[in-house]
């Protein structure tokens, strides 16, 4: 497994994206066949009392945007990945570390492998059944495994919804998978390595979790 990791990091950048913009299409194509279906979009719309020939019209311009989301899974791709490198590369230079940032992008990418193959396994699991979300959140990737799971929603506050939701597997194997790129490139024990993570991408992730309630504080009122 360390062998075919280490492999894996010292791939082609190009390659990787490619890999993860497939997998993200991939992703996509099954939603739209299995999740977001004309039925999907018709029921709320019949519901109302909508007559067939506004149903379709609706239905025609719904689909004839779902070709922009494939592009978009670039970005998706990409910003993250930037923006966790940012974070990392503070660390970077705090600790004079000699790395350049290409470097640390290329971990971050690579790591960023995580987050694509949890969002098709999550398609997966929600097309067979296995995961039943409401139609509100069916766009939902990390809830259901996130530590909300444990507790009643209905009784929580509002503002720690978002942070228990941040708590997920995907994020902790993101992190463990983050370190040991990280350890390549610091050549140091992954002790060492993970520690650096959860500082540096931890508190970013933090700030980011403050920034998002407080948005949501701010809408509320």
């Amino acid at each position: 497994m360390q062998h075919l990791i280490n492999k894996y990091y010292a791939s082609n950048n190009w390659l990787v994206l490619l890999a993860l913009f497939l997998i993200y299409a991939l992703a996509l194509t099954l939603e739209f066949n299995f999740l977001f279906t004309d039925q999907y979009y018709a029921d709320p719309l019949v519901a109302s009392g909508k007559n067939m020939e506004f149903i379709q019209e609706r239905l025609a311009k719904v689909h004839s945007t779902d070709w922009v989301n494939y592009p978009l899974a670039l970005v998706v791709i990409l910003f993250p990945a930037f923006a966790v490198a940012f974070c990392l590369n503070i660390g970077v230079l705090f600790n004079n570390y000699k790395l350049q940032f290409q470097s640390v992008f290329d971990v971050s990418l690579k790591a960023s492998a995580v987050f694509a193959i949890n969002y098709l396994l999550a398609v997966i699991l929600k097309i067979s059944g296995v995961i039943n979300l409401p139609r509100a959140s069916i766009n939902d990737t990390v809830a259901f495994q996130s530590a909300l799971t444990f507790f009643d929603v209905s009784q929580l506050p509002y503002w720690l919804l978002y942070p228990l939701q941040c708590v997920n597997i995907s994020e902790v194997v993101f992190i463990l998978f983050l370190a040991y790129g990280m350890k390549r490139l610091l050549d140091a024990k992954y002790l060492r390595s993970l520690l650096f993570v959860l500082l540096w991408y931890g508190l970013a992730l933090l700030v980011w979790i403050v920034f998002t309630v407080l948005l949501q504080t701010i809408n509320n009122y």
